[in-house]
């Protein structure tokens, strides 16, 4: 994939990216491949019993010490996978789409062969929430084709649905390249999700002085979702697609893990959130407000990424913005007359105290 524009990279992080755009926009910012036969992928990992030889042991896939590469063992691990997934997707439901849309059992087959393909072709294998970041990803490719895009077709399985499935493959391999090291668990409290929490909680403490009830919430508890899922439940879409339209960009314009600008992502909706997480709230209120971010903090999306752009480049918090010492009114006296006191300003009328839309991030000294 060739770099993207200074341009491209201004407008996704401004939330400027068209429909028709955003996902030839994704490809590249996630180095997406265009040499992938997904075809053949899905032949392999996919194995139709009829086609699997016939010196295969139907029964090998249930024995503890098959063979991965023996058909009938990938074909049996396949059915139980397909099965945890397929149980995923009849629950799914993504924040601003009617609960109907990603039940349709059209776009259910494709993502079920897409996650089941990868999941194949990776050690790690299928983690719950992955089925949540492939709905979004599919979201942008129906967009896609709705405006009449579609010059990035892999060759192999091309689908007449309301979008390619190869296509849908080979974008979820490229954001997973980024996030499935966030999936691993095998590490135990040196996991990198679990040490990014702790990262972005610690800097949150220390750049926003939020009190003992933030500091005593386990990261964790909030931070594995917001990581793993990058903010699918806390924003809803369109806005979610423009705060990914940042995210992807930041990570492509300054050469860094999609981790480290989701890190910042997760301090910078901290920063919007320090209202309410201010004045001695204990902890379990500052772990309401953050496990159900959404229904306390309505974050807008190019603050968001202001922040995590600031904090990526190692500017820090935006300057503390202070507003002009009020001047006494003037007292006019007049000739044997009572003095004259000019009339009172008028205020304008604005948000209340504590809204997201009037909140001021200020650095504490």
């Amino acid at each position: 994939m060739a770099p993207a524009s200074g341009d491209l990279k201004k407008r996704a992080t401004s939330g400027q990216l068209t429909d028709a755009e955003r996902a030839s926009a994704w490809r590249v910012f996630l180095g997406a491949s265009t040499d992938i036969n997904y075809k053949k992928l899905k032949d392999d990992a996919l194995p139709d019993a009829a086609s699997i030889s016939s010196d295969s042991d139907p029964l090998s896939g249930l024995l503890d010490d098959a063979k991965n590469n023996d058909g009938w063992a990938r074909f049996h691990a396949n059915v139980e996978n397909r099965e945890e997934i397929r149980t995923d997707l009849e629950r799914l439901v993504v924040d601003g789409f009617p609960e109907s849309h990603f039940k349709d059992p059209q776009r259910q087959t494709l993502m079920l062969d897409v996650l089941t393909v990868w999941a194949a072709r990776n050690s790690l294998g299928y983690r719950q929430g992955m089925h949540e970041l492939l709905a979004v990803l599919c979201e942008v490719l129906e967009q896609e084709k709705r405006e009449g895009f579609n010059n990035f077709a892999q060759s192999g399985a091309v689908s007449d649905g309301p979008f390619h499935e190869s296509d849908a493959y080979v974008l979820f391999d490229a954001l997973m390249a980024h996030q499935a090291s966030l999936f691993a668990t095998d590490l135990g409290a040196d996991a990198p999700v679990l040490k990014l929490c702790r990262r972005f909680q610690t800097e949150s403490s220390q750049l926003l002085s939020l009190g003992n009830g933030f500091n005593s919430v386990e990261p964790q508890l909030y931070g594995l979702r917001w990581c793993r899922l990058l903010f699918s439940r806390e924003i809803a879409c369109p806005a979610l697609l423009q705060l990914w339209d940042g995210l992807f960009a930041l990570c492509h314009a300054h050469q860094k893990e999609l981790s480290v600008v989701t890190e910042k992502c997760c301090t910078a909706l901290i920063c919007a959130a320090a209202p309410n997480l201010r004045g001695g709230a204990k902890e379990q209120i500052a772990l309401e407000i953050l496990m159900r971010y959404k229904n306390h903090v309505a974050p807008a999306v190019p603050r968001l990424l202001d922040i995590s752009e600031r904090l990526v480049d190692g500017r820090g918090l935006p300057p503390v913005r202070t507003a002009p010492a009020p001047q006494r009114p003037q007292v006019v006296h007049t000739h044997g007359a009572a003095p004259v006191k000019p009339p009172r300003a008028r205020v304008p009328a604005g948000p209340p105290p504590g809204s997201s839309t009037s909140t001021t991030f200020v650095k504490p000294t």
